[in-house]
């Protein structure tokens, strides 16, 4: 898989990358994913490009145009950009560790939802993101899973939750959190507020927020050598998200 790394991309190079995506017969989402493009990325540049240049866009494209258009995971992807890009420019004044949260998974998410909603039932736009989320973190898991197979990994990974949950999941990123003492052999936080709630339910569908806190259950609920203890989720109603990693 190409990937398309951190760096300033010429509107040229974004307007030839667009176009190889709508001539390749693929979806917008399946080209992102073999190339290595944030999907967030990519609708950004149709949408910066088509005012710049939009004689220049081609529309999604799935092939001769006699052939059925196949069945996508969202229905209207093709308008998916333009829902993404007016939430992208409502919230651009946020703090960049908010944006690592908010520009890779509540935005698009949010997007995809809101835009599949107006074409089929909310039961169905909620299965498109949760399958995601489900599949996604699954291929997660896994990778873990094998690591925590290693002599001491179980220990070492409960140690670097500390400073990642501080980096990652911090105020700096919009979190709002009670950390406690530390305790040998794990490791226990709450999550009191956080921007996955707070934007979801800014941009009418706080639901949302249920699948990204189940996230942490499907991601280290299975791990060898390790036991994920939940009580409750702001995404079900609760206070707080709960995290209590421990050996065991």
């Amino acid at each position: 898989m190409q990937t398309i790394r951190k760096q300033r991309v010429s509107m040229s190079e974004q307007i030839r990358l667009i176009t190889e995506c709508r001539r390749s017969g693929m979806t917008d989402a399946d080209w992102c994913r073999e190339h290595g493009i944030a999907p967030s990325t990519f609708y950004s540049w149709v949408s910066r490009c088509r005012k710049a240049a939009a004689d220049q866009i081609p529309a999604p494209s799935y092939g001769h145009q006699d052939s059925p258009r196949p069945k996508q995971d969202v229905v209207a992807i093709d308008l998916v950009p333009d829902t993404l890009d007016s939430i992208l420019i409502r919230y651009q004044n946020l703090p960049k560790g908010v944006h690592t949260h908010t520009d890779r998974f509540i935005f698009p998410a949010a997007a995809i939802y809101l835009t599949a909603k107006e074409y089929v039932p909310a039961e169905k736009a909620y299965s498109i993101i949760e399958n995601a989320a489900i599949r996604n973190t699954a291929a997660m898991g896994e990778k873990l899973a094998k690591m925590m197979k290693i002599p001491g990994m179980a220990g070492l990974f409960i140690k670097m939750w500390d400073p990642i949950s501080k980096k990652m999941f911090g105020e700096s990123c919009g979190f709002k959190n009670v950390f406690y003492s530390k305790e040998k052999g794990a490791y226990r936080m709450d999550i009191i507020a956080c921007p996955y709630n707070q934007y979801f339910t800014e941009l009418d569908c706080p639901e949302l927020t249920k699948i990204f806190c189940e996230n942490d259950e499907r991601t280290y609920g299975n791990l060898p050598g390790l036991k994920f203890i939940r009580t409750s989720t702001l995404g079900k109603g609760g206070w707080k998200c709960d995290f209590y990693l421990k050996k065991g």
